[in-house]
């Protein structure tokens, strides 16, 4: 008995050990990669890449995943473990993440969601955040489904984990407030309708913050209980609309949802 509970603890620590080996990208650039593996992210980067750089991403990772799937309950079907896991690939520089992966050019970093994928490069000096940012996609995702959203429901989710708890929101919100004082925000109709930013039809810096904002408002006008309702009801596949009506007593279209926005950041 003794010896098959070590046999299976040994197991166990096997699986969420690190341990590194080398594979070939089988694509066109023919890229070299190194592997190393945790309990619930496979990392695989370059060879040129720091191994210092890449234990710290999976460090930030595990306790990230922990912190994310804690904070809104995002109880999904299956565990990110064996086979589950998220991968996370590291280029060695911005150039070659932008050829491979296809992300935006001004990136620091993508998901490809369904694939339970990120995508970054080597040698960025602040990215705990766009770490928080990237993995909160995957998860969200996976928690709500693969329906069409607004993208400002998505991003607006990213950056609220992404800055919770850090000073640099206050600076965004400010700059929201003034956007609202100058009547120069984006129409929530507009926020409904957008769904990629590889155009030049909207701000990028913009869309964010405001994303962000609507997002803190739900939260911080109505409470996390209220927001989680509105989290389940879009995981039963509602509409946005339909999601904020049965959640929030107050709001019962986007028009309202704007109107409470806007005179919440006047305040």
């Amino acid at each position: 008995m003794k010896k098959s509970l070590n046999i299976l603890l040994y197991l166990w620590l096997l699986s969420i050990m690190v341990f590194m080996h080398t594979i070939t990208y089988a694509g066109e650039l023919n890229i070299e990669y190194k592997i190393l593996k945790s309990e619930h992210f496979i990392l695989q980067y370059e060879k040129d890449v720091s191994d210092v750089y890449v234990m710290n991403i999976k460090t930030r990772a595990e306790r990230y995943y922990r912190q994310i799937t804690q904070e809104f309950g995002f109880v999904r079907d299956s565990a990110w473990v064996w086979d589950n896991r998220t991968k996370i690939t590291v280029f060695k520089n911005a150039e070659t993440y932008k050829n491979v992966s296809g992300c935006y050019e001004w990136s620091a970093a993508c998901v490809n969601y369904q694939g339970k994928e990120m995508y970054t490069f080597d040698g960025q000096n602040d990215f705990d955040l766009t770490l928080k940012h990237e993995l909160t996609h995957i998860i969200f995702r996976e928690y709500i489904g693969f329906a069409s959203f607004p993208l400002w429901l998505d991003e607006g989710m990213a950056m609220y984990i992404q800055y919770m708890g850090s000073s640099k929101s206050g600076i965004l919100l400010d700059r929201v407030e003034e956007d609202i004082k100058n009547d120069q925000y984006i129409p929530f109709s507009k926020m409904q309708s957008i769904s990629t930013l590889k155009d030049d039809l909207v701000d990028v810096s913009e869309f964010y913050r405001q994303s962000y904002s609507m997002i803190n408002f739900l939260i911080k006008k109505f409470g996390k209980y209220h927001f989680k309702e509105f989290l389940r009801c879009l995981r039963d596949n509602k509409s946005i609309e339909d999601s904020l009506v049965k959640a929030f007593s107050m709001i019962d279209n986007i028009k309202d949802f704007e109107s409470l926005w806007k005179r919440y950041y006047q305040k």
